[in-house]
């Protein structure tokens, strides 16, 4: 299909763009980089769609068969993006599959404050997440519960961790993310009014028919030590899942999503 896309082709792997795509994919550039990659045509268009900064798409020429792959190049480059074509066989070196050809974006992070937070009546915070599949799988159910905001405390899981990405599927585009300590989280709440709701073995059931308005933010604890004593006792309620069988504890995306849709009455 011929079309009117301004673009450069790129034919070697040894090019100096792919071969800092290939450092970009790498999880450890993630903190000293102001970008980052997005794989895959749902991730892109929803990374368009919600505002961010394309900076650069690499694409393969397929893409330019299909309507929607047309007017997604065009838009990038109506919005200052660049463009390049690059060969089947680059962009399998450049995705994280063997697919042999689609979109890859380059995007530009974004720094969320305190302020974009307090836009947000449902927050969710986890201490020290480890594992950034059940992080993205969160921000997918919060947003699926309408939108929020996520608090990533005290380390763990970075914000941009390429597996978080995938599990998301395009909700961290909707929904700001930020990283602080306990500490700064509780005194901000404070400020603003929002109810601490704790998950815990030792919390209460609650009792789900009961209608709760106020602003919250729904604290879990690490999956391997749940809430230490200090966050515990900071929280203005402690919640539990009842639990019938032969284990105490569900994975952290499992439970969350749980106690997302009864919390905030979606079932």
């Amino acid at each position: 299909m011929k079309t009117d896309l301004q673009f450069e082709q790129i034919t070697s792997p040894a090019n100096s763009k792919i071969k800092r795509l290939r450092k970009l994919r790498q999880t450890r550039n993630e903190t000293t980089e102001d970008l980052f990659m997005i794989l895959g045509n749902h991730h892109l268009g929803s990374a368009l769609e919600a505002g961010w900064e394309i900076v650069e798409c690499y694409f393969t020429e397929e893409v330019q068969d299909s309507s929607f792959g047309l007017d997604f190049l065009r838009q990038i480059l109506k919005r200052g993006g660049s463009l390049y074509q690059v060969s089947n066989s680059i962009f399998v070196e450049i995705s994280e599959k063997e697919i042999t050809h689609g979109m890859v974006g380059v995007c530009r992070k974004k720094n969320f404050s305190w302020d974009d937070l307090e836009l947000q009546s449902r927050i969710v915070a986890l201490v020290q997440p480890q594992d950034p599949g059940n992080v993205g799988t969160i921000l997918r159910t919060l947003d699926s519960i309408g939108g929020g905001g996520l608090v990533l405390l005290n380390g763990g899981v970075r914000p941009y961790h390429p597996t978080l990405l995938r599990a998301s599927m395009g909700s961290i585009f909707w929904n700001p993310i930020i990283q602080a300590d306990f500490a700064t989280l509780n005194d901000w709440r404070k400020i603003h009014d929002y109810q601490l709701i704790g998950t815990s073995a030792r919390g209460q059931t609650k009792d789900w028919n009961k209608t709760d308005e106020r602003k919250s933010i729904l604290l879990f604890g690490s999956e391997q030590k749940g809430l230490d004593d200090s966050q515990l006792s900071a929280c203005d309620e402690l919640i539990s899942i009842p639990m019938r069988g032969h284990h105490s504890s569900l994975n952290l995306a499992v439970a969350a999503g749980i106690i997302l849709y009864k919390f905030f009455k979606l079932v």
